[in-house]
This record gives C-alpha cells, structure tokens and sequence, in this order.
C-alpha cells in the first residue's frame, strides 16, 4: 500500500486510519538495512541494525542448511534507532564456510550471510 498526503509525501506498507475522512499513515514497525562488516571475516563481524521504533530483537546464527548454531540475542526488547553486535568465530565453534544471520525484530525479519574464513 502507498499512501501519499496532501503535502504529496508517500509511505509504503502502511496501515491506513481515517480520521474524518482524512488518511493518516501510521507507518507499521520496521526493521530497517542491516549489514555486517567485515564480511568475508576472519575473527569477528560487527552487525549493524536499524529499528524505526522499540521492539523485542532476535539473532539466529545458522548454518546453509538452516540448522541454528546459536542465539547472539534471544528476544530483547531493544529501543528504536541504530544499533550494532558484534559476533565472534570462537564464541559460536565456527568452522570455514557460509552462515546465515537472520534478524528478527517484531514482525519483521532480515537474513544476512556471513562467510567466515579462517
């Protein structure tokens, strides 16, 4: 959904409330970009993230076949605004290879692939 004022400013995925007949976008609660660097890494890679508002945050660490190799955050409620994890090899065994970091925020989620390399 797209909805534009009549400034002509646009919101996408938007919940649309009518208030006397006027449109007011209330923007739902998003996970914005989220990047990890460096990526390939060698001991650590530094997650960055991007909430538009609070809400409970998730990290799953799997491997390419989806099993998980663990939880770097398990549900923390975590204030909106642009936040950073840092994630190391020896913490999680990790052994050469492709890993999957799926960021869930909310109702929202981000997959990131990490490749780790010795």
């Amino acid at each position: 959904v797209v909805v534009t004022n009549a400034s002509g400013c646009t919101a996408s995925s938007a919940t649309v409330n009518w208030d006397n007949g006027v449109g007011i976008a209330d923007i739902e609660s998003q996970l914005g970009d989220a990047v990890a660097y460096p990526n390939p890494f060698e001991d650590n890679t530094t997650v960055k993230y991007w909430l538009a508002k609070g809400q409970e945050v998730s990290m799953l660490l799997m491997d390419m076949t989806g099993k998980v190799i663990g939880t770097p955050i398990d549900r923390v409620y975590t204030n909106a605004g642009e936040h950073t994890y840092v994630i190391n090899a020896e913490d999680y065994q990790l052994k050469q290879g492709v890993y999957l970091l799926r960021i869930n925020a909310g109702k929202h989620s981000k997959v990131l692939k990490l490749n780790y390399i010795k």
